[in-house]
């Protein structure tokens, strides 16, 4: 008589649950401090919970984890890229990144990339970083990964070494050095390293060399495991077992320099306070 359906007329709505959800997604948020609905709602895939992604927004907005909205910039129209990577173990890219330490004191990154996997090979810290520990740190590199075709940089003096060049060279690998004032021609590099430290280096203190390896390098392995499905839509990778272990292994290992940091300063009463850095020293330079 009315003009509606029987089912609209006999329809109770479902009162759903969204506790379990909700508190999902705030772990989420302190895992990953700078991912946003569409990354949250890949990392509850990752971990089995089919939820339909608008009910991830609007779940985001509410519990109030909305990300600030990025302000766009010009960007430099810059020419094509060189020398493309087809395959694996094709073009690697590699470049530094630097920070400090609490006290002051620098720090470099050596940060390596497949540019056609996308994979994070190496975030080596270091206090310094001539070629001779590119060398140490590409030895590493070379005989887990396989030898690349070419290596990409830039024209740093480390980079352009006589010494690492020839090293190479020796091993069948072709350097690429792009051309002054072209990064956009490292696009890769550059972008791993703007998340290396968008992600890592501006969310962390480090008191000494030890701290900051550990720290970058819980974050490659992560960037390599759930970044994967969040940034280029793959499946995880099977060894993301392997970056929970290296999590608490790694929290471990901090949480041990930190008791052994604090039980030094009470068993030699000083004037002034020891820092960690000074701690790490009085270890035998293991921070060198």
């Amino acid at each position: 008589m009315i003009g509606i359906w029987r089912s609209s007329y006999r329809y109770r709505p479902v009162v759903r649950d969204d506790v379990r959800l909700a508190a999902k997604l705030h772990e989420i948020a302190v895992e990953d401090a700078t991912a946003g609905y569409r990354a949250a709602w890949a990392y509850l895939r990752q971990d089995g919970m089919l939820v339909n992604h608008k009910r991830v927004q609007r779940m985001w907005k509410e519990e109030g984890l909305t990300q600030p909205i990025k302000k766009g910039r010009k960007r430099a129209k810059g020419g094509a890229v060189p020398l493309q990577a087809t395959h694996a173990n094709h073009v690697w890219t590699y470049d530094f990144v630097h920070d400090r330490t609490e006290d002051g004191q620098p720090l470099r990154f050596l940060t390596v990339e497949d540019e056609y996997t996308r994979e994070g090979l190496a975030v080596a810290a270091r206090r310094g970083m001539p070629a001779e520990r590119v060398i140490e740190v590409l030895k590493v590199l070379l005989s887990k990964h396989g030898v690349p075709e070419y290596l990409r940089s830039d024209n740093g003096p480390e980079l352009v070494a006589t010494k690492l060049v020839g090293w190479l060279r020796e091993r069948g690998v072709q350097t690429h050095h792009i051309d002054p004032g072209s990064p956009w021609q490292n696009a890769y590099g550059e972008s791993f390293n703007a998340t290396l430290r968008r992600e890592c280096l501006n969310r962390e203190l480090f008191y000494g060399v030890l701290e900051a390896r550990v720290k970058t390098e819980a974050w490659r392995q992560r960037y390599n495991n759930r970044g994967h499905t969040v940034r280029w839509g793959t499946e995880r990778p099977p060894s993301s077992v392997m970056v929970f272990e290296f999590r608490c292994w790694s929290e471990a290992v901090l949480r041990r320099i930190i008791d052994g940091a604090r039980s030094r300063r009470n068993d030699e009463p000083t004037s002034k306070p020891i820092s960690t850095y000074t701690w790490y020293s009085r270890r035998g330079q293991a921070c060198r």
